[in-house]
């Protein structure tokens, strides 16, 4: 204990010390790359879910025009209306197909 009576013992020295936080560049990359890619795939995923319900509003819209079209001619012969229900089944089956061709160039991209 003679040695150090001339010497002050400073032990908050520990604690007043900044802490560096030491991340590698390579740690990050592998850190990164994983959270990139599946944020990348959440987007993608929840994007092309909102896109194939508006396109089924759509289907479902036009369908019920097709049935309500269907049961007004049922009672009626009238030339107007059968050419309402001509449009509306080509608007379906232009949508259906507009529908598939999205589906099927997403899952081509995908």
């Amino acid at each position: 204990m003679a040695r150090n009576s001339n010497k002050d013992i400073d032990f908050l020295s520990v604690y007043k010390t900044k802490k560096k936080i030491n991340i590698n560049s390579k740690t990050l990359l592998l850190i990164a790359l994983p959270v990139l890619l599946i944020l990348i795939f959440a987007t993608s995923t929840l994007y092309l879910t909102i896109t194939n319900r508006n396109l089924q509003k759509d289907v479902d819209t036009l369908q019920t025009q097709i049935e309500e079209a269907l049961s007004a001619t049922a009672s009626n012969t009238n030339s107007d209306q059968q050419k309402e229900l001509s449009k509306l089944l080509t608007n379906m089956r232009r949508q259906q197909l507009t529908n598939k061709r999205y589906c099927n160039q997403t899952n081509k991209t995908t």
